[in-house]
This record gives C-alpha cells, sequence and structure tokens, in this order.
C-alpha cells in the first residue's frame, strides 16, 4: 500500500504526495515535505507506511500534531484510515490510502507529481487569516508611528484646494471693512478728505 497526501490549502503550489515507506513533516529544509510556517517544528511529525498499515507520529512537536481533531501523544504511533485528517499549524492534509495492485495509471499520475517532491524541497506555504474576517488587525507600523507621535497628515487633491479656498476667505477677513477695491474711496491731497476716509473705516 501507499499513501496520498492531498492539501488542502488552495495557495499550496503541490496539491498531492505520495508517499511509499516513510516521510518526516516540518520546517526544516532536509524535511521530506517541508512546510513554511512558524507555527511547525524543525522535525514535526513523521508518516510510517508498512505493508498494509500507515502510522502517524509526533515528533515531540512544540504545537502539537492533530488528526480528526484530536491532539497526538508525542512518539506515539497512530493508525491512519482513508478520510483521516492531519492538522499541523496552517497546514491540513487529507489522507487518501492506495493498494499496490491498484491501476497502473493512478500510480504514474501521482509520481509524476509527487515522487519528485517527497524526495526533494518543496515548500507548502499557507496563508490562513489569524483571526475572523470581521475582526480588525493593526500592522506593526501602525502601532510603531502611534508610539513616536502622529504620523504626517495627508491630503488629496481636492483637499489640497479646499484648504486654499479656505485661507484665501481668512485672508480677506483682515481687510477689516473692505470687501473690494471699488469700496475704496480715493484719497485726494485735501486732509478733510482725507478725514472723511478715515471715518468712514
Amino acid at each position: 500500500m501507499y499513501i496520498e497526501l492531498e492539501v488542502s490549502n488552495k495557495r499550496s503550489n503541490v496539491k498531492r504526495l505520495l508517499i511509499r515507506e516513510r516521510a518526516i513533516i516540518g520546517r526544516q529544509n532536509h524535511c521530506d515535505i517541508r512546510v513554511v510556517s512558524n507555527e511547525l517544528s524543525r522535525e514535526h511529525c513523521r508518516i510510517e507506511v508498512d505493508h498494509d498499515e500507515a502510522h502517524l507520529i509526533d515528533l515531540g512537536s512544540t504545537n502539537g500534531t492533530y488528526l480528526n481533531q484530536n491532539k497526538l501523544e508525542p512518539h506515539q504511533p497512530y493508525q491512519l484510515s482513508e478520510g483521516d485528517i492531519i492538522r499541523l499549524g496552517p497546514a491540513a492534509f487529507s489522507i487518501r490510502i492506495h493498494d499496490m495492485n491498484e491501476s497502473a495509471a493512478l500510480d504514474e499520475t501521482l509520481s509524476s507529481v509527487s515522487e519528485e517532491t517527497i524526495n526533494g524541497e518543496v515548500e507548502l506555504t499557507s496563508n490562513v487569516p489569524p483571526i475572523s474576517q470581521d475582526e480588525e488587525t493593526i500592522s506593526v507600523d501602525d502601532l510603531e508611528s502611534s508610539a513616536e507621535g502622529d504620523s504626517p497628515v495627508q491630503f488629496t487633491e481636492d483637499e489640497l484646494d479646499d484648504l486654499i479656498d479656505e485661507e484665501a476667505e481668512e485672508d480677506d477677513s483682515f481687510l477689516a471693512g473692505v470687501s473690494s477695491d471699488s469700496d475704496m474711496k480715493a484719497v485726494s491731497d485735501d486732509d478733510d478728505a482725507y478725514d472723511r476716509f478715515l471715518s468712514d473705516l
């Protein structure tokens, strides 16, 4: 028999993985299946296939290995069955069990994708949001700017035009009682005319 892992994450560059004997899953480069996430230990868990049975073993991981939502005891083998779900950190794998007597066509299809994956270094990246979508998150940059003080104010082009108009209106208010050039009376050399001009102001 052999085990097929179906990767649940839609953004993963690999969808199916084939395990014939054993595979270590973790975040280190040397792991057979590498999941890039700080939630995984360097060597998180191991899958072993032996004749007509397959087992999952947690390798003492920090955040644990889950089989069908049940957390595994470290270093204890748990038998895998068709349809089981393995979850470690942000990654989830669905188990498919195949008999060696099944069609060679399926074997070749899986091998072309998966054997190269198992023997090489494949990164299964996962973008699972840490909180629900209706909750609000604040970036680190936002927190830093709040600690240092208010960030520079930014305006759109329309907002700048409005500010310029407001400043122009404020400047006009300094011309006490004079709304336009036509309101200003001409001043002659006559002292009486000058006095009348001052009294009008």
